[in-house]
């Protein structure tokens, strides 16, 4: 994901984000999703960060942090739609 998107997306939810090395990220989701369902269904009963550990670690230096001034724009778009 580039910078901007990740920029916004770091606005948006005004929290810190940062950037894994997977090129398909919404089907690694997926996947780990439907591991832990299995695994459950097993019998099994695996902490989320055991199914993630490896998969999800974060690409060095590559945290995002939000623009106090963006995120505060989007927290009033919030408001609005709360309403």
């Amino acid at each position: 994901m580039n910078r901007p998107v990740l920029q916004i997306m770091a606005d948006v939810m005004n929290c810190p984000v940062e950037r894994i090395e997977v090129a398909k990220s919404a089907a690694l989701g997926a996947a780990l999703r439907a591991a832990h369902g299995w695994l459950l269904q097993a019998g099994k009963n695996p902490k989320w960060q055991e199914i993630v550990a490896g998969f999800t670690d974060p690409v060095p230096n590559s945290e995002v942090r939000p623009n106090a001034k963006s995120a505060r724009v989007y927290d009033s778009m919030w408001s609005v739609r709360r309403d």
